[in-house]
């Protein structure tokens, strides 16, 4: 067993750590260390009846159970039930600890994040669960959106329950580069009659405020993941706060890393909240407050 070390140092904002693996293929998949657990040679997992394509069943790990899914099987690229599939990630997504079933671990490596390419336009199917690429050591590797492949078998919402509707004119900017997470949140804002605009990272998001400032269209309100391509949420903040123009719109925090670290590395750069993915409801309810 081998318990992974997040380093929770001010060098997050330029980069970031990724634990590499292998899954039924050539490929080289990567995950942000922020929500590697640890790492097991496969244990026992105790089948679930009539489990849903991807679920293998659950493990007991220190009194804690904990679901076990085949990632190979959830992104398309074969079974997971045999033997090479030997290691287990324990991830924690969303304050929920999950255990992603691959054939190999291979090492961890610091990446910058502009390094990491955007894959957001690409439009074959099996993209939708990447959430870019980056060169390491002249191989290609692909960062998966965990939230978008979970959510195959997981619900990690309560079906878009709001705190209440604003009745007066607001404009929200959300960027977020995970497909799933961009529907939940204008689902959320459409239902409460805000007006959305959206982008796929951080680079897009502040070219996007500026243009939209610029044409008398006031943003009262920025809500930004962390961990984008390009330019991740803590950079594009420092941004908005360093521009004159930008510098008094509020900003929400969206993130699946629900450690303390982040709640307050954004609490320290002035941000208003924190909501960890995917609690819809807190999130209503926290705009709220902000745009009243």
């Amino acid at each position: 067993m081998e318990e992974i070390q997040n380093n929770t140092d001010s060098d997050y904002h330029d980069s970031f750590e990724i634990l590499t693996f292998d899954l039924n293929s050539k490929e080289i998949f990567g995950l942000n260390v922020f929500k590697v657990h640890e790492v097991l040679k496969r244990p026992d997992i105790t089948r679930i009846p009539n489990a849903p394509l991807g679920l293998k069943g659950n493990i007991s790990l220190r009194g804690e159970i904990i679901p076990v899914v085949g990632l190979s099987e959830l992104m398309g690229l074969g079974s997971s039930d045999d033997d090479s599939q030997g290691i287990l990630i324990v991830s924690e997504i969303n304050e929920k600890m999950i255990g992603l079933l691959v054939n190999r671990v291979d090492k961890i490596v610091r990446v910058n994040w502009n390094a990491i390419e955007d894959v957001g336009n690409i439009l074959d199917q099996s993209a939708h669960d990447i959430v870019g690429i980056v060169n390491i050591e002249e191989k290609l590797v692909s960062i998966i959106d965990i939230e978008n492949v979970l959510c195959k078998v997981f619900s990690f919402d309560s079906g878009a329950v709001i705190k209440g509707v604003v009745t007066k004119n607001i404009n929200v900017l959300f960027v977020d580069d995970s497909l799933v997470a961009r529907k939940k949140i204008n689902e959320v804002l459409e239902k409460m009659g805000i007006n959305a605009y959206s982008a796929n990272n951080g680079v897009e998001a502040f070219e996007k405020l500026k243009s939209l400032t610029n044409i008398g269209t006031k943003i009262d309100l920025v809500l930004s993941d962390i961990e984008m391509p390009k330019m991740n949420g803590y950079e594009l903040v420092s941004k908005i706060k360093a521009s004159n123009l930008l510098k008094d719109i509020p900003i929400l925090m969206f993130s699946s890393l629900s450690t303390n670290v982040n709640r307050q590395q954004a609490e320290k750069m002035g941000i208003q909240d924190y909501v960890v993915k995917f609690h819809m409801e807190e999130l209503s309810e926290k705009i709220l407050k902000v745009v009243n």
